[in-house]
């Protein structure tokens, strides 16, 4: 989650699948060496209108809960190569009445227009006057640890400049008892360029990972639709 209340911009970010849990495990061992760990459990409530109208096209809105409070966020435009995302991304924080209301009792349906990213959702659908009555499609609990990580350390992966902090997020995804996903996901502008060191970094310690294919919303929604259909 960005510190910054109110974002706008493109996202580039890296994302390693890992093998199993042993992994994930293993992994926040080794990072904790390297950077101190914030901690933090995350409540990911994904929505869309009724007839599903943002996902054919391509837009995912969220509501993130973590701790006291609540940021929506709006991606469009993403796109997922060799395990490298970009995409679209407008990110505003909730007022606190409306944080506390989303943590108790998420409202059964919401107008774009009680959101903060409004705007921003509506430049996307090319529709300023739009105004669709949004619900929770999905939701996802996600165990996020976090590391600053500098190039300083010495047994830190090369990483772009010496002082530069960069921030990789080992996150513990659960859709359903059984399903999770294990990922490291490294924000940057310059991600591409991390892909080979960091790869390199995983596969000498002995972390299995592969290149993600899939972004967390996606796979969710996999996972929703594999349980209907059991």
């Amino acid at each position: 989650m960005k510190a910054d209340p109110q974002t706008d911009g493109r996202e580039v970010e890296l994302k390693f699948l890992l093998a199993a849990e042993a992994d994930w495990r293993r992994l926040g061992l080794l990072l904790a060496q390297l950077a101190p760990a914030q901690v933090m459990a995350q409540r990911n409530l994904y929505l869309d209108t009724p007839d599903l109208l943002l996902d054919a096209l391509g837009v995912m809105v969220r509501i993130r809960l973590h701790e006291q409070r609540a940021v929506a966020t709006c991606k469009a435009g993403s796109r997922l190569v060799d395990g490298l995302m970009t995409t679209g991304e407008w990110e505003a924080e909730l007022p606190p009445p409306q944080a506390r209301l989303w943590r108790h009792e998420p409202p059964a349906e919401v107008p774009l227009a009680a959101l903060p990213i409004a705007a921003a959702v509506r430049a996307v659908l090319g529709d300023p006057g739009a105004n669709p009555g949004l619900v929770v499609r999905a939701s996802l609990d996600n165990s996020r640890q976090r590391f600053d990580l500098s190039g300083l350390h010495p047994n830190a992966p090369p990483l772009l400049g010496c002082g530069s902090l960069v921030p990789f997020e080992l996150d513990r995804a659960c859709a359903a008892p059984d399903h999770l996903r294990y990922e490291l996901e490294v924000e940057h502008a310059q991600a591409g360029l991390l892909r080979e060191p960091i790869g390199r970094f995983l596969t000498d310690n002995g972390i299995g990972w592969r290149q993600a294919t899939e972004t967390k919303y996606a796979w969710l929604l996999r996972c929703c639709a594999q349980t209907a259909g059991r």
